[in-house]
């Protein structure tokens, strides 16, 4: 600079940015909204099919649970010895209310019906077609009256299992009120116990009992004078029974069939 020269300075002011800049950088963010909203979704909808996935496997385990239990004491009549009760010729009703169709029926502790076959005309409207039907027969595990069992009630049916040998019968199975249960324990003085008789016949609703159309493991409860429906498990679509065939006597399973003859 020479002396005496005055040297001026400009200042330059910010012009911001431009549409076509604003216009990217929106575009760019709302890729990157979009991104993030899809991620979200998709990690929703895993966790909502995971839950459902796990849902549907802890409802299978536990309506398999719930029919081994009581396949498990299928034929316990207590003290009675069921092995000297004869097999009937013809299948029983399972949906009789009759105490002599259910003494007949005291050796058949399970009875099947296939798919596609005559169902037992108890079912109501919205069974299932097209599912198996099972009848578990047996009396509960624990005595009428004793500590965490329900007491004797009138119009249920028991069984009542003699321990004396001069007893004119080996047990009575009736509804109690109808008839007398006159068979005592081995003193031939105390009057034997009784177990409820029970009557469980299984099968897919279409209804879950409380008017959703959800498919349901259901079971018909003998009651006496009547079969009550009580809903078990949802989700459960179909049952498909086979069964262990004994064919020499030696109490294993030999063969199995679904529809066996």
């Amino acid at each position: 600079m020479r002396p005496g020269e005055t040297k001026h300075f400009v200042r330059r002011h910010q012009a911001g940015v431009s549409l076509v800049e604003l216009m990217i950088s929106l575009t760019l963010g709302l890729i990157l909204l979009a991104a993030l909203l899809t991620v979200f979704s998709n990690s929703s909808s895993a966790r909502a099919e995971l839950e459902r996935t796990s849902r549907q496997i802890e409802n299978g385990r536990y309506a398999v649970q719930l029919v081994a239990d009581d396949l498990r004491v299928a034929g316990f009549y207590g003290e009675v010895n069921v092995g000297s009760v004869p097999v009937p010729a013809v299948l029983p009703d399972p949906c009789s209310t009759n105490p002599a169709d259910w003494n007949t029926a005291v050796p058949l502790h399970v009875q099947g019906y296939d798919t596609g076959g005559g169902a037992p005309a108890c079912l109501p409207i919205d069974a299932k077609p097209g599912s198996d039907v099972f009848v578990v027969r047996r009396v509960k595990t624990c005595e009428a009256g004793i500590a965490g069992c329900e007491s004797v009630t009138p119009g249920k049916p028991y069984v009542q299992a003699s321990l004396c040998n001069t007893d004119a019968s080996q047990y009575v199975l009736d509804v109690d009120g109808a008839v007398a249960f006159p068979l005592r324990k081995k003193d031939c003085t105390t009057a034997a116990a009784r177990r409820e008789y029970m009557v469980n016949v299984y099968y897919i609703s279409n209804n879950n009992g409380s008017g959703q159309n959800v498919p349901t493991l259901t079971r018909l409860e003998l009651t006496g004078a009547a079969f009550v429906p009580v809903p078990l498990v949802e989700g459960i679509e179909e049952i498909n029974v086979e069964y262990g065939i004994d064919t020499d006597g030696d109490g294993q399973p030999d063969a199995y069939s679904a529809d066996p003859t």
